[in-house]
Order: C-alpha cells, then sequence, then structure tokens
C-alpha cells in the first residue's frame, strides 16, 4: 500500500504514524489476527510503501485452550486436596479430638476418677490421652490418701473428747463434729448461731476479732455439766483475708474435777492441821 494513498486498511491507518518512526512494526488486531507491517523506500530512501503482512493467532488460541484446561485441572486438583485434607484430618485428628472432648466431660460430669479415655493410634493425641489418664490416676491416688487421711482424721475427732467446729464471719456454724457434744446432733447445729450451741458467752461473740488475731484464745466453756477449752484460730483465704474461725473445744471436765478435789483435798488437809495443832495447844495447856 501507498504511504500518501487514502485508500488504506483501517489497521494500517491506525498504525502508520507508529510504522513510519519504527520503520517495522508488529502490531495485534484482534484476538485472532496479529499484523506485521514494514516500510519499503525509494531510491532516494524516502518510504513509499508499506508492507503488511497478516497472519492468524493460532498457536496464541491453542495456548489459551491449554492454559484453561491448565487452570481447570489446577483448580480440580486443588479442590480434590482440599477435600481430601479435610477427610484425612476429620478422620486423624478433628473426631479423635472431639471424642478426647467427650470423654474428659464425661468423667468431669461423673465426677468418678475410675473412668479412663479412650485413644488409638501412636501419635501426639495418644500421648495426650495417656497422660490424661497417667494425671487422673495420680489424682486419684491422691483423692484415695486423703479420704484416708480425713477418716482417720474423722475418726480421731469423733472418738476424742473435742468438739470441732468452724464458723463464717457471721458466726454462723458451718462445720460441728466431735464426741464431745455427747447427746446433740451435729447436724441440728449447722447453719445456726454460735449462740445457739454455747450461749451468749462473750469470748465466743467477738469471734471477729479472733478472726483478725494471729495469736491462739484459750476460752473455758461449760456445757452440760462439762467444761471445755476453746482454742480459737484465724481462717484465711488466699488473699490474707479473714473467713471465719476455726475452734476446737478440749473437754477438761475431769482435769477441773481433779484440780477441785486436789483443792478441797488441801483445805481439808490445812484444816486438819490447823485443829491438831489448835487441839495439841489446848492439851499442853491443861
Amino acid at each position: 500500500f501507498a504511504v500518501d494513498t487514502t485508500e488504506q486498511p483501517e489497521h494500517i491507518a491506525q498504525n502508520q504514524e507508529r510504522i513510519l518512526l519504527e520503520n517495522q512494526v508488529i502490531a495485534r488486531h484482534s484476538d485472532d489476527q496479529i499484523f506485521g507491517y514494514r516500510i519499503i523506500s525509494d531510491v532516494f530512501g524516502d518510504p513509499t510503501l508499506i508492507l503488511s503482512i497478516e497472519n492468524d493467532r493460532a498457536i496464541f488460541r491453542q495456548g489459551q485452550v491449554a492454559i484453561t484446561y491448565f487452570m481447570t485441572a489446577l483448580v480440580i486438583t486443588s479442590a480434590s486436596f482440599g477435600i481430601i485434607m479435610m477427610l484425612l484430618l476429620e478422620r486423624t485428628v478433628i473426631s479423635r479430638l472431639a471424642r478426647l472432648n467427650a470423654n474428659v466431660n464425661e468423667i468431669r460430669d461423673s465426677g468418678s476418677l475410675e473412668n479412663r479415655v479412650e485413644m488409638d493410634g501412636q501419635d501426639e493425641l495418644t500421648d495426650l490421652g495417656s497422660a490424661i489418664n497417667s494425671m487422673l490416676e495420680a489424682l486419684k491416688q491422691t483423692h484415695g490418701q486423703v479420704r484416708e487421711r480425713d477418716a482417720r482424721l474423722r475418726s480421731i475427732v469423733a472418738n476424742a473428747p473435742l468438739i470441732l467446729y468452724t464458723l463464717d464471719r457471721s458466726g454462723i456454724i458451718t462445720l460441728l463434729e466431735g464426741s464431745g457434744l455427747k447427746n446433740i446432733d451435729p447436724q441440728d447445729y449447722v447453719g445456726r448461731q454460735v449462740s445457739d450451741l454455747f450461749g451468749d458467752t462473750l469470748e465466743i461473740l467477738e469471734y471477729k476479732q479472733l478472726g483478725s488475731a494471729e495469736e491462739v484464745l484459750r476460752i473455758p466453756i461449760r456445757r452440760s455439766g462439762r467444761v471445755f477449752e476453746v482454742r480459737h484460730l484465724p481462717l484465711k483465704d488466699e488473699t490474707g483475708i479473714s473467713t471465719g474461725v476455726l475452734g476446737v473445744g478440749t473437754d477438761i471436765t475431769e482435769s477441773i474435777q481433779a484440780q477441785e478435789a486436789e483443792r478441797r483435798q488441801r483445805t481439808i488437809t490445812e484444816a486438819l492441821h490447823k485443829t491438831a495443832a489448835a487441839l495439841a495447844s489446848t492439851l499442853e495447856m491443861d
């Protein structure tokens, strides 16, 4: 096509300035066609003709189809891999974790340390299940030891001439045990004021001051013909705030009776000595 003609095709007219500037141009006209242009000069070196070559973009279309196939295969493969991984995770991890969680919740709800979690396989989850079972076994042994010590302590308290009780900051009895109670049913006084048990004893009613004290206070109390020496200890929480009082009452009736008998015996002996001395003095005067 002549450079200066007005009958050039549209694709040459759109790229003529670029062709004249660059001398050789390759341009895409559409997704299906590509054109190549070159300037042909005359003997004087002036551009005279524009050589145009049109070629179909078959290779480009094949590349697009190949890329489409590749992307489709990649998406299908990725989705399949994701589904397989989710199934594997569900089977090997998630379902086993859910079963482990259900077993632990069952043990918690039952409150029994005899139950154990069940885990199969040989991986970290199995090790975790074994660790939980070991912890449960240790807790079972510790709980058994605590129950044995508690049973021995309760047996000692139940058979010793003691009264063991705890009071909250309102003076309410929260625990009451001991053979020193004699014919008193402890459950009749748990939840009641301490004055209902000991009467309006001034020292007992001052439990708030005792709860903040560090020393042990001994208080003699008489009830039902028996004499108890009560030792009060403050009960405190983890922050050091007083929460109540622990009281231990020891039956000292026999000791008091022995002291009174000894005092009476001493009084009688002193009276006899005085009488004997007076009689001897009288006999000497005669």
